[in-house]
């Protein structure tokens, strides 16, 4: 009777632990409207991927974001969106050096730059607001869920 227990109460834990994960995932990333609303406030200028690309860092510090540069030499900045919808739970958005949405189809592109958002979670959120300007990003985070475009 005490090995069926047993099994029963390493099953319940390791469900647990799955939900955790499941429920944390991609909760930290906007919603597509968020981003282009966000976009819509920055003005275009002569280094608007970079530009955008510090200014997600600094002021929004949860999300993913991306800078890509094309066989030509134009660059293009991806951000992450949450989306029920896919079976990878989040989109992306492309944006040009103009600051307008485009496609990625067909277009071979390297990636430059890579930032994963700070994780926070919901207990942690409240001291987040307090001190988001003075925490520094993890260059040396790996990424994560991204395909390269070819």
């Amino acid at each position: 009777m005490k090995l069926p227990l047993k099994i029963t109460g390493v099953f319940l834990i390791f469900a647990l632990l799955i939900s955790c994960v499941a429920a944390t995932e991609n909760k930290d990333l906007p919603t597509k409207e968020e981003i282009t609303d966000f976009i819509a406030g920055i003005p275009v200028s002569d280094n608007y991927i970079i530009t955008v690309f510090d200014t997600v860092k600094d002021k929004q510090p949860t999300w993913n974001c991306d800078t890509w540069e094309d066989k030509n030499g134009n660059q293009m900045l991806s951000l992450y969106y949450v989306n029920p919808d896919s079976s990878k739970g989040y989109g992306s958005i492309y944006f040009n050096e103009l600051g307008e949405e485009i496609s990625m189809c067909r277009v071979e592109a390297k990636l430059v730059n890579h930032y994963v958002g700070e994780a926070v979670s919901e207990e942690s959120k409240e001291d987040v607001k307090g001190t988001e300007d003075e925490e520094a990003n993890d260059p040396t985070k790996e990424p994560e869920n991204i395909q390269l475009m070819r």
